[in-house]
């Protein structure tokens, strides 16, 4: 609703609310006009902020609602999350909200939405539902917030799908039969130093397929990850099973991948499928996805009695705000996390890994398969 109204000295003041009901208001001062002159600016001013906010009758969509979302938000998130966001929103989400008003919503709405997709052929894990979900909070939240639209879905309305935490981790046997299994077969096994790595350093799967050699100094005993989803680079003391499965792994020459798939980077989406024949020859029975190591490695980490800070700084968690401003820490502090996920890897009858890396001469001095990786 607009008012247009003539003030003491003759100027026409006109008010609306930028965003439809309970959004803010706007005030423009249209001069000392007639009053048809002032209707009919009125009528621009209205409507060049709908077209700003992509508003239009008969009321803003969820596929408009998102490309606001995205136009505002997508300079601060990290470019792997919000190539998350973008795929998940253009593939699931759009096809089937993105033409339904934002007002029409209802908790049911969402309910039918989540039906939907576990009644596909292949159904997604649970915890990608609920992520879709919170995506779904999040824009209609910064509607909301920015004064767009009110927020149709009440808080708790729809309850998240409680997710087996048993499927999500690896107990050390489990572990080990997946190892045998990838080491078992000639395709499977040429990514097996990939998933240990990437579970003694809790990294995700981008971390591991974006590691170059010039991040691991074997001098100092220090290996840098970099988090595409954060921006920030982690780093950790080499463990002696880091450099075990380090030394499986031919060296390329000057600043090339760790890990590649026929001398190129692994494609993430070959990475999943081995990982999904891997779990099958293992013969395990679960939902374990390529994700499920960091946390694996969180959860032995945890039982070893690590604090949750170190396996927080562990996984390169960010938004620890408490933790960040009043604990300092070294790599150095981080090696009881690593050691617990290490010891546990171990008990799952993983080979030595002073077998792997050590020979011997005539004279018992140790010598090393991989000089450049000698502690």
């Amino acid at each position: 609703m607009a008012t247009l109204k003539r003030d003491r000295r003759g100027c026409f003041i006109l008010r609306f609310r930028t965003g439809g009901r309970g959004s803010p208001l706007a005030y423009h001062n249209l001069g000392a006009i007639t009053r048809d002159e002032a209707k009919d600016r009125a009528a621009e001013l209205q409507a060049e902020a709908r077209r700003r906010l992509a508003l239009a009758d008969p009321g803003i969509t969820f596929a408009d609602l998102f490309d606001i979302w995205k136009r505002i938000e997508a300079p601060g998130l990290a470019p792997a999350t919000l190539k998350s966001v973008e795929t998940t929103a253009r593939v699931h989400m759009l096809p089937v909200l993105g033409k339904l008003r934002v007002e029409s919503f209802l908790p049911v709405t969402v309910e039918n939405y989540r039906a939907g997709r576990l009644a596909e052929k292949k159904p997604p894990a649970r915890a990608s539902i609920n992520y879709e979900l919170a995506l779904l909070r999040w824009i209609l939240n910064f509607g909301e917030k920015k004064g767009i639209v009110r927020n149709p879905i009440p808080r708790g309305s729809v309850k998240p799908l409680q997710v087996d935490q048993k499927t999500v981790y690896f107990e050390p046997p489990e572990w080990k039969a997946f190892i045998e299994a990838a080491d078992s077969d000639p395709d499977l096994r040429e990514a097996a130093p990939l998933w240990r790595l990437k579970l003694l350093t809790a990294s995700r799967i981008g971390e591991m397929t974006d590691l170059r050699w010039e991040a691991i100094d074997s001098e100092r005993g220090v290996i840098a990850i970099g988090q595409q989803k954060t921006g920030r680079t982690k780093a950790f003391t080499l463990t002696p099973e880091m450099r075990a499965v380090l030394a499986l792994v031919p060296r390329g020459i000057g600043d090339v991948h760790v890990f590649t798939n026929a001398g190129l980077p692994w494609p993430t989406y070959r990475l999943r499928r081995y990982f999904e024949r891997t779990v099958r020859l293992a013969g395990l029975v679960g939902t374990w996805t390529p994700h499920s190591l960091r946390h694996t490695a969180a959860t032995w980490a945890r039982k070893a009695g690590t604090p949750l800070d170190r396996v927080a700084k562990m996984l390169g968690h960010a938004g620890l705000g408490l933790v960040e401003r009043y604990a300092h820490f070294s790599v150095e502090d981080l090696n009881p996390a690593l050691d617990a996920v290490s010891a546990a890897e171990r008990r799952g009858g993983e080979r030595q890994v002073n077998e792997n890396l050590r020979i011997f001469n005539a004279g018992g001095t140790p010598r090393f398969l991989n000089d450049n990786l000698a502690p």
